[in-house]
């Protein structure tokens, strides 16, 4: 089942996601002039938080949707258990950024278990979100590889996720993610920046 009116706000934060993803590159290879701070200057974190929290109020609105299609409440509740696991974590002074097995930070687990609501918590607290493990797989590529499209979109309006991140065989995240099936990951990819050109 599709809501119009839900899909048509998921592709307008992606649209905006992807204008300032160009305005960042912009100012990245200086044809922005005078340069910008997009890591300081309000017109642009404004922006950054208010693309992630529409991202965070779309996946919202989902569960909403999904609750009052018939979603079971065990499932609704396993999400809510993340989430608040997480946030009293968080509250509790925890390294958002501590590594666990084979490397992997919080955000990556998360990421590859598709809890946005829980990746939205630990952005908010500063989580690395570049982070690499040793096979240099980011949160991105979890993402990617699992089929997270809504996290991957949360990932890149962070500002600070790079849509071509590569794991240490020289796979992208949009290859891992066309090479699986998830073509709506590879869309949200590709309007974060990545290059469609590069052969996948």
């Amino acid at each position: 089942m599709r809501f119009d009116r839900l899909d048509a706000l998921r592709g307008f934060a992606m649209v905006w996601m992807a204008l300032f993803h160009f305005a960042f590159d912009l100012n990245h290879y200086g044809f922005l002039d005078p340069r910008q701070n997009f890591y300081r200057d309000p017109v642009w974190t404004v922006q950054r938080t208010c693309i992630l929290s529409l991202f965070l109020f779309c996946a919202g609105a989902a569960l909403a949707v999904a609750l009052d299609a018939g979603q079971a409440w065990p499932r609704f509740w396993r999400r809510w258990a993340q989430v608040a696991g997480c946030a009293v974590l968080l509250a509790a002074g925890a390294a958002p950024d501590a590594p666990g097995g084979q490397g992997a930070t919080a955000v990556m687990v998360a990421a590859g278990a598709g809890a946005a609501e829980a990746v939205g918590l630990l952005v908010d607290a500063g989580a690395d979100v570049a982070a690499r493990t040793a096979r240099e797989e980011t949160p991105l590529v979890y993402a990617a590889l699992q089929g997270r499209a809504g996290v991957a979109r949360l990932l890149l309006a962070s500002g600070r996720a790079r849509a071509d991140d590569r794991d240490i065989d020289g796979t992208s995240a949009l290859r891992a993610a066309v090479a699986r099936g998830h073509l709506r990951v590879a869309a949200a990819l590709v309007a974060g920046g990545a290059d469609a050109r590069v052969p996948v």
